[in-house]
């Protein structure tokens, strides 16, 4: 069976192996977020909620579209699409942000 993006994007938003239970996945330990990269996503999340412009976060080589809602806490934001009304990203997995 083929995952359809639902799939995809659950395992994006919450690592594959959660999703997919390969061991290997599970395994990895993400690296700390550093304060430079948080300033620079905190940028770009900014200018997404006042400019209402899309984001596309890079999660383990999945792309997940959304425009910035607010941020859960430190390390956890919420996003949302035409598809989804809440996708929650952990941002220790994150890999790139891009602004529209």
């Amino acid at each position: 069976m083929t995952p359809s993006f639902t799939h995809l994007a659950i395992a994006a938003a919450f690592g594959a192996g959660a999703i997919t239970g390969s061991p290997s996945a599970t395994a990895q330990t993400p690296a700390p977020l550093t304060a430079p990269a948080a300033a620079a996503y905190d940028e770009l999340f900014n200018l997404s909620l006042t400019q209402k412009k899309g984001l596309s976060v890079y999660v383990g080589g999945q792309v997940i579209v959304g425009v910035f809602v607010k941020r859960i806490d430190g390390n956890t934001v919420e996003l949302r699409s035409q598809q989804f009304a809440k996708i929650i990203v952990r941002l220790d997995r994150v890999d790139a942000v891009a602004l529209s």
